[in-house]
């Protein structure tokens, strides 16, 4: 599995303009709101310089809003995608399985009352129970976010993982549902190869 990881708060959008797609920069256009902006803008450097790196070419299609990325097969290899963001940070894999990732900000916030409305009693109580209850939210909120993308693909066994990245002002918390075979190593992109990615 390719899993990239990127912060694009200090990014060059000039360098990024350049490795979009013509239907990309349509679509970037029409997006309202700066972060959002670039939170499409460099999640899509990032899927376009690894469709570049698998198939040697440029994506022939756009990812559509609130649907599940088509896969593409490539010599005979079946690919699968998923992105997500989260502030200024966006991460995007790619596996020869269906593969789903969730990255979410760790910051305070009303997670019981969420939890309550949203999670099973069973998983509120053991998030309240845990040693790090808003860490085990942000575990449990990424799985669900994890499960809802991958209930378009047939099912297959997928292992969750979910690791605490350590960034400031605040950290992360990247989830994913993956093949059990894949590997699990996110790859922070610093932004000298986000730009040129």
């Amino acid at each position: 599995m390719h899993l990239i990881l990127a912060n694009f708060d200090h990014a060059d959008i000039n360098l990024g303009f350049k490795r979009l797609t013509q239907e990309q920069l349509i679509r970037l256009e029409s997006i309202k709101g700066i972060n959002a902006r670039g939170q499409f803008l460099w999640s899509r450097v990032i899927y376009n310089g690894l469709m570049r790196r698998i198939t040697g070419k440029m994506p022939s299609f756009e990812l559509k809003a609130g649907q599940a990325h088509p896969s593409f097969t490539h010599n005979g290899e079946t690919y699968f995608t998923s992105i997500s963001h989260t502030g200024e940070w966006v991460a995007v894999a790619f596996d020869t399985a269906p593969v789903a990732i969730d990255i979410e900000t760790i910051k305070p916030r009303q997670w019981q009352t969420l939890s309550e409305f949203v999670f099973p009693e069973h998983t509120t109580r053991w998030i309240k129970e845990s040693s790090s209850p808003l860490e085990s939210f942000y575990i449990v909120w990424g799985q669900r976010e994890c499960e809802y993308k991958l209930k378009s693909w047939p099912q297959s066994p997928h292992l969750f993982r979910a690791s605490k990245i350590t960034t400031q002002p605040h950290n992360l918390m990247l989830t994913c549902l993956c093949d059990p075979n894949s590997s699990w190593k996110p790859q922070l992109l610093p932004i000298t190869l986000l730009e040129n990615f």
